[in-house]
């Protein structure tokens, strides 16, 4: 059972901006037109999740341009950050994504003196909700957040001596090499209830969109939603959630935010509301992540969203898109960034079953989900990201780090 441990840190520390303590790289404007099948992979906004690297639908360039791009190609371990969108989030380049080259709005950080920074503790530093909420607040734009590098080479971090930091570092790497085992066993659940559904509804791959199958336009409604306009207060910190992409992780079942909005922010972007067990939907940046509605809330514009009909579980439909990921990703349109629009989700053909074999499903997949959350160690019905904040104590300059849970 993975407890939740809150170490804590003080020691002598100094604030010192990344731009003193890093070399903050900006990526290339790789044409998508000129992508090849195999060659010099391409990291993307979408590859950047939280504190890893996902790269199911790899982009490459051809191999022969190595030498016009030298100057964007990455190496082992480095640090890699989000600029637009889901801002904020990092990731170390593991070596089996090599060769790869840096994209546009991505940075890369390399440090400057490792003797002076740890890069592990770097990573945890910058892997931490703090970080990520900072970055959000700071970035510009309404439809979809950008980060500044000018913002960032300003931020400043925590700097204690070397020993304090190896010391931190080899603290939160126990406890990720913890969350890592217990995902691994919660993968081995998740394939487990997969076996499941094929046995009792046969072959679930949507990419054969069965004449006989029905749209999910016709069987539940979709939703979207929007974002109100951050600089007016009085739209924020209400008492209704409000979802993006980055909040959808590991959990089935999704029952708050870190955003709020008061019924002012809602009026302001006429959003609809999303009833508890409203299939959620990312429909850009990435496309697929999939949750159930844990409670009423409304959303941003990353979302199609399903309020499922009579004649559909939530639970089954989660299940049957979860599964599908990559048809969904296979529909994205768009020349910027790929995204599903509401007609192309309510255009999707699915198998319905019937409502009572549907419901021996739940029951099943429940029983199962009760142990995913037994396993993190966490109450139902969700289980959030660890990570830590770091700040300097106004008291004595000391610097103060503790795991959370978000």
């Amino acid at each position: 059972m993975l407890n939740a441990v809150k170490p804590q840190f003080s020691g002598n520390g100094t604030n010192i901006a990344l731009g003193e303590l890093c070399e903050i790289l900006n990526g290339y404007a790789f044409k998508s037109k000129r992508y090849v099948d195999e060659g010099i992979r391409v990291i993307r906004i979408a590859n950047v999740q939280k504190g890893y690297l996902e790269d199911s639908h790899p982009c490459f360039y051809p191999a022969t341009e190595k030498g016009s791009i030298a100057q964007f190609l990455l190496y082992e371990n480095d640090l890699l950050l989000s600029l637009t969108g889901n801002v904020g989030r990092v990731a170390l380049l593991d070596n089996k994504f090599l060769p790869a080259a840096l994209n546009q709005r991505v940075a890369c950080l390399r440090i400057k003196d490792e003797s002076l920074l740890n890069k592990r503790y770097l990573f945890h530093c910058l892997n931490s909700m703090c970080f990520e909420n900072r970055c959000i607040e700071s970035a510009n734009g309404i439809a979809q957040k950008n980060l500044s590098t000018v913002w960032l080479r300003g931020y400043a971090i925590p700097v204690p001596q070397m020993d304090k930091q190896l010391e931190i570092a080899r603290r939160f790497d126990l406890i990720q090499a913890q969350i890592s085992r217990a995902k691994a066993q919660i993968v081995k659940l998740d394939d487990l209830v997969k076996s499941r559904f094929i046995e009792m509804f046969g072959d679930c791959r949507l990419a054969r969109q069965d004449q006989d199958w029905k749209r999910i336009g016709n069987i539940g409604e979709v939703l979207g939603g929007a974002t109100p306009k951050t600089q007016v207060e009085e739209y924020w910190g209400g008492g209704f959630p409000w979802l993006t992409p980055a909040e959808i992780g590991d959990s089935i079942y999704v029952n708050a935010t870190s955003r709020t909005l008061t019924s002012e922010g809602v009026r302001s972007c006429s959003l609809s509301k999303l009833p508890a067990g409203t299939v959620l939907l990312s429909s850009r940046a990435p496309i697929g992540k999939v949750a159930i509605a844990g409670t009423d809330m409304y959303c941003n514009q990353g979302f199609k969203n399903i309020v499922c009909g009579d004649s559909v579980l939530p639970r089954y439909l989660y299940s049957l898109l979860m599964f599908n990921s990559d048809y969904l990703n296979s529909l994205g349109r768009g020349a910027t960034f790929l995204e599903l629009s509401k007609r192309i989700v309510e255009d999707i053909k699915i198998p319905v079953p019937a409502v009572e074999l549907q419901l021996q499903f739940e029951c099943f997949a429940q029983k199962v989900d009760k142990l995913r959350f037994m396993l993190l160690g966490n109450p139902l019905p969700m289980f959030g990201h660890r990570s830590f904040c770091c700040s300097t104590n106004s008291g004595n300059g000391g610097v103060i780090l503790e795991a959370k849970d978000y």
